[in-house]
């Protein structure tokens, strides 16, 4: 297989080429960008010790653990989503981590999530609304800001188009 490889910095990158019969073609794509961390570094440990030992026993090991770190894998725009959400986001600026126009990214973005990212933030700001509107006495304006809405009006709104009630009546009932 062919491989072509872009770094602006340092370039240090794995390449694995799996056999197909390790890896259900609809869990893997072809091409999959992650953040290095700690399962990566055992992963290369692991590459390393099948080279120096017996491949045919550690290769199974190997494709199960590779299919466990593809399948879990969380995209860098939804990460930043779930760690900024209370800050402006725009679809630019979350194209751009993805390296992708804004309109190829928010279908690129339906099809994965099921919504656009408009509509994802929403639902992910309102849903920690509500953690904050049972577990706090913070007023609903202090919440809304929280969450990432500057008017209160405009929480308050997008409150009850969501969950189809407002957020008083919603802390009255969970409470």
């Amino acid at each position: 297989m062919e491989h072509s490889f872009y770094c602006k910095s340092y370039n240090e990158f794995l390449v694995v080429d799996l056999p197909q019969f390790y890896c259900e073609t609809t869990d893997v794509q072809s091409e999959r960008r992650f953040h290095k961390d700690q399962s990566w570094h055992a992963i290369r440990q692991l590459l390393l010790e099948i080279t120096n030992q017996a491949k045919d026993h550690l290769l199974p090991h190997l494709a199960a653990i590779m299919k466990e770190k593809v399948s879990t894998h969380e995209y860098a725009s939804i990460a930043h989503i779930h760690e900024h959400f209370s800050s402006p986001i725009t679809v630019e600026g979350l194209a751009s981590i993805e390296h992708f126009h804004p309109v190829y990214y928010v279908e690129w973005f339906k099809q994965k999530m099921g919504k656009t990212p408009r509509v994802y933030l929403e639902d992910y700001r309102i849903e920690r609304a509500k953690e904050l509107l049972i577990e706090t006495n913070h007023s609903i304006a202090q919440v809304g800001k929280q969450v990432g809405y500057t008017y209160c009006s405009t929480f308050s709104r997008t409150f009850l188009k969501v969950t189809g009630v407002t957020p008083t009546s919603y802390r009255r009932i969970k409470r």
